[in-house]
């Protein structure tokens, strides 16, 4: 299969649908010879698929390489972002850094989207990770954000390795790595409150 075969499948499939983020996660690290990370708001939707995300972040290799790749695919550039206008569909690219965060410790996940093809996605321990991270700040939108994301894919995060990290994190100075601990701590005891909200309760 190819990358454009791979782009054409993520054009036929809806613009929230966690399968076009990874069509063209595929497509780009094929037309690349690299492979590109799928992080960021389509990250969580790959995972809970109740987000929905405008653009699709990749991480890897940037300049002339992604450029190049791009380009073969029909994406041209908008500003930070590469474009691609097809039959009234629109998919935007963004390429925030060419490596994952500092707090990332895990392989990325491996989503097979065609036969021997896959789709590297941040796993959702470090996207926890994260999300966590950005709520720190407090405020609403981050924390429902990270609260989604714990509550869809509780059982995939390894909680105990996410206490570890964010607790030798704290140590680092900075205001929101200070704040780390005590936020994952709220995100779990809220994500356990609201899965167990969610369970059917018993005939009596």
């Amino acid at each position: 299969m190819r990358a454009a075969d791979l782009l054409a499948l993520a054009l036929a499939e809806p613009a929230d649908s966690p399968a076009r983020a990874l069509f063209v996660t595929a497509a780009v690290s094929m037309a690349a010879g690299a492979r590109y990370v799928l992080v960021g708001g389509s990250a969580v939707n790959v995972y809970t698929g109740a987000y929905r995300p405008t653009d699709l972040d990749l991480v890897g290799p940037l300049g002339p390489v992604v450029e190049r790749a791009a380009s073969s695919l029909g994406f041209a550039r908008r500003g930070r972002y590469l474009v691609l206008e097809s039959a009234g569909r629109e998919i935007v690219l963004d390429f925030p850094d060419d490596a994952l965060f500092d707090l990332a410790a895990d392989p990325p996940e491996e989503v097979e989207v065609a036969g021997g093809v896959t789709a590297a996605v941040l796993s959702a321990t470090d996207l926890m990770m994260d999300r966590t991270l950005q709520a720190t700040d407090g405020t609403v939108v981050t924390m429902e954000e990270a609260l989604n994301l714990a509550v869809g894919a509780y059982p995939r995060i390894d909680w105990a390795a996410l206490e570890r990290r964010a607790q030798a994190a704290s140590g680092r100075g900075s205001q929101a790595y200070a704040a780390l601990p005590a936020t994952l701590r709220r995100i779990r005891a809220l994500a356990r409150g609201a899965l167990r909200a969610s369970r059917p309760t018993r005939e009596q």
